[in-house]
C-alpha cells in the first residue's frame, strides 16, 4: 500500500491512530498523508463581513493547522522504513469543511489505498446519539479503513482474524489479507460465529467449501474455524481476547434505511467496543 490517509483532529485518539499508521507504513514502505479539516465559525455579528476578511480568517486558520501538523511530523524525523534508511515520507493536506465529507473528497481526488482513523469508545445512549466520525467514514468509503481504538498499539500483525459470514467476496478478501500477511508472516484465521444450533451442520459445510479454495496453503498460515455463541460480537470478542489477536477484519453489511434504524452493524459495534484494531474490508 503506497498511500495511507490519516485524518488528524489533534485529539489523543487521532494521534494514537497516527502512531499505528507509522508502524504499519514502516513495514509497507507507505507514504502517510496527514489530513485536517476545519469549519470557519463566524460570529453572528459578523455574518455580513467582507469577503476579504473571511479570506484572511480562512488563511490564518489554515496556516495554524498546517503548522501544527508540521510539528507532529517533526516527531518522526528519525523514523525510517524497515528495509532502508529512508525517513518515513509524510504529506499534509488542510481544508475547510466537514470532516467526514472532506475525507471522502480527499479519497476521490488522491486515490488513497487505505485510511487509518482513531476512534474513542462510547457506550449506551452516548454511543447511539453521538456516533463517531470514524464510523461515519467507515460506512461511506469504498476503500479499506483501519479503525484504531484509543488504547490500541501497533503490533507486528502476527495474528489476524477474518470474521466471515460467507460473503460473496470472501475469496477476494482472504486473498487481500494474505497479501498483507506476507509482510508480517501473519497467522490468518477465517472465523465464523454460529448463532443458531440448527444451522451448525449447514455452516460447517460452507466453511469446508471455502477452505477447499486454499488446500495449497499451510495450516499455520491460514486456518478455518467455526465457534458457537448466542451473539456474534460476544463470540468474536472472546476469541480475540483468548488468542491475542492483532487485527480483526470484517465486512460491513448493506442495510436498508428502515432496517438500519433498528439494527447496528457488527463493524459499528466493534468500532466502539473493541480494544483491537479493525480492518473494514470493502
Amino acid at each position: 500500500m503506497d498511500s495511507i490517509l490519516v485524518p488528524i483532529d489533534f485529539s489523543d485518539n487521532s494521534m494514537n491512530a497516527l502512531s499505528y499508521a507509522v508502524g504499519l507504513a514502516q513495514e509497507l514502505n507507505s507514504t502517510i498523508t496527514l489530513f485536517n479539516s476545519y469549519p470557519i465559525d463566524v460570529p453572528m455579528a459578523m455574518e455580513y463581513s467582507s469577503g476579504a476578511y473571511m479570506q484572511s480568517l480562512n488563511t490564518e486558520v489554515k496556516q495554524n493547522r498546517e503548522n501544527r501538523l508540521q510539528e507532529i511530523i517533526s516527531n518522526y524525523n528519525t523514523t525510517t522504513y524497515k528495509d532502508s534508511n529512508e525517513v518515513v515520507r509524510f504529506k499534509i493536506q488542510v481544508r475547510e469543511g466537514v470532516a467526514a465529507d472532506s475525507i471522502l473528497l480527499m479519497i476521490e481526488e488522491f486515490g488513497f489505498e487505505l485510511i487509518i482513523m482513531g476512534t474513542k469508545g462510547a457506550s449506551g445512549l452516548e454511543e447511539v446519539l453521538l456516533g463517531s466520525i470514524a464510523v461515519s467514514v467507515m460506512e461511506r468509503v469504498k476503500i479499506p479503513i483501519i479503525v484504531v481504538p484509543e488504547d490500541a498499539k501497533f503490533a507486528h500483525l502476527e495474528k489476524i482474524v477474518y470474521a466471515t459470514d460467507f460473503d460473496d467476496k470472501d475469496i477476494e478478501i482472504i486473498d487481500t489479507i494474505q497479501n498483507l500477511g506476507e509482510y508480517f508472516n501473519s497467522e490468518i484465521t477465517c472465523l465464523h460465529i454460529n448463532t443458531s444450533p440448527s444451522k451448525v451442520e449447514e455452516e460447517e459445510g460452507k466453511l469446508d467449501a471455502l477452505k477447499r479454495n486454499y488446500f495449497f496453503t499451510p495450516v499455520n498460515q491460514l486456518s478455518f474455524k467455526i465457534i458457537s455463541d448466542e451473539k456474534v460480537e460476544h463470540g468474536l470478542q472472546e476469541y480475540i481476547e483468548k488468542n491475542d489477536i492483532d487485527l480483526i477484519v470484517v465486512t460491513p453489511k448493506e442495510r436498508g434505511f428502515i432496517e438500519g434504524i433498528f439494527h447496528k452493524s457488527l463493524s459499528r459495534k466493534l468500532a466502539f467496543h473493541a480494544h483491537t484494531p479493525i480492518l473494514v474490508a470493502k
